[in-house]
C-alpha cells in the first residue's frame, strides 16, 4: 500500500541515501548504488561477500556499486549522474537515475514532488 504523500516530506524509505542499500543488494532487491560523498563501511568491508564491482568518476565524486552482471546500467547511471554535474535538476534525468536504482515509481514521483515543493519554498 502507498502511503499519501505530502510534498514537502520525503517518505521513508525513499531518497538517495536510504542507508539499507547494502541490506537490499544482499537481498537481491537491489542491483545499483550510487554515492557521492561518503561511501558507507558495509561496501567497502563487504562483509556478506556480495559478488559487486565498483566505478568512480576521474574526480571520485561519483561511485557506482553494482552487481555482477549490471555493468550497463551502472555505466548509464554513471553517464546520467555526470550529464547533469552543474546543470541543476533535470526532473526527467532523476526519473531515469530512480528507475535505475530501484525505486518504484510512487517512490521517484514522491521525491520529484518533494524536490519541486523544496524549490518552490
Amino acid at each position: 500500500m502507498r502511503p499519501k504523500l505530502d510534498p514537502a516530506e520525503i517518505p521513508a524509505g525513499v531518497g538517495p541515501h536510504s542507508e539499507i542499500e547494502y541490506q537490499l543488494m544482499c537481498q537481491g532487491k537491489k542491483k545499483l548504488a550510487m554515492f557521492s560523498d561518503l561511501i558507507p563501511n558495509d561496501f567497502i568491508a563487504n562483509p556478506a561477500g556480495l559478488d559487486m564491482e565498483v566505478i568512480a568518476d576521474p574526480q571520485k565524486t561519483c561511485t557506482v556499486f553494482y552487481m555482477q552482471g549490471h555493468n550497463a546500467e551502472a555505466t548509464r547511471l554513471m553517464e546520467l549522474n555526470l550529464s547533469v554535474r552543474g546543470r541543476g535538476f533535470i526532473p526527467e534525468v532523476e526519473r531515469e537515475i530512480g528507475r535505475l536504482l530501484g525505486y518504484e515509481e510512487w517512490e521517484i514521483n514522491a521525491y520529484l514532488m518533494h524536490i519541486g515543493a523544496v524549490k518552490r519554498s
